[in-house]
């Protein structure tokens, strides 16, 4: 299962992982008022495995998924839960804020 994931590290040191199926990103999913633009330079990263993307979600605070296989995975390691995914033109959609305890 291949990604394109970005990493986005923010001067507060919190991590938003960007991850988007390879076969949706760089398109533009719109549904009446709501849309997910995974065209858009945020989501514009580097292919990643399941394996890599794992590996960084214990670093993560933040986590942006676009589509399917995102979603699934996300929700495989307890993430997401599955009434809280949206879809927009059929792409599953979730965002997540991840605390951890100091």
């Amino acid at each position: 299962m291949t990604f394109i994931l970005r990493i986005h590290r923010r001067l507060d040191g919190t991590v938003l992982l960007a991850i988007c199926d390879k076969e949706v990103c760089g398109k533009k999913h719109v549904e009446g008022k709501l849309q997910i633009d995974a065209s858009s330079t945020f989501y514009k990263g580097e292919e990643a495995t399941e394996e890599e993307v794992k590996s960084l979600f214990h670093v993560a605070t933040h986590l942006n998924l676009v589509g399917q296989k995102a979603i699934e995975l996300a929700k495989s390691m307890g993430y997401v839960q599955r009434d809280k995914v949206v879809k927009i033109s059929g792409v599953p959609y979730a965002e997540c804020v991840i605390v951890r305890e100091s």
